[in-house]
């Protein structure tokens, strides 16, 4: 079984986790809690690009681009 893997950020008050949840055992995530339309912290960055080092293929499903 995958483990799903939170990460808690604690900017402005702001304790809502980054969900990082594996597709399979070979690459790619599923990564939710987090609005890419905003501008992105230091310490979100930091927990994106750790995920995607570690999953190689980041999905970010529910995003609005503008």
């Amino acid at each position: 079984m995958l483990a799903q893997q939170n990460f808690i950020r604690q900017t402005e008050g702001d304790n809502m986790p980054i969900d990082v949840a594996p597709f399979s055992s070979a690459l790619g995530a599923s990564v939710t809690g987090i609005d890419l339309s905003a501008p992105i912290d230091a310490d979100d960055f930091r927990d994106i690009h750790a995920a995607w080092l570690e999953h190689l293929v980041l999905v970010f499903p529910g995003q609005n681009f503008s």
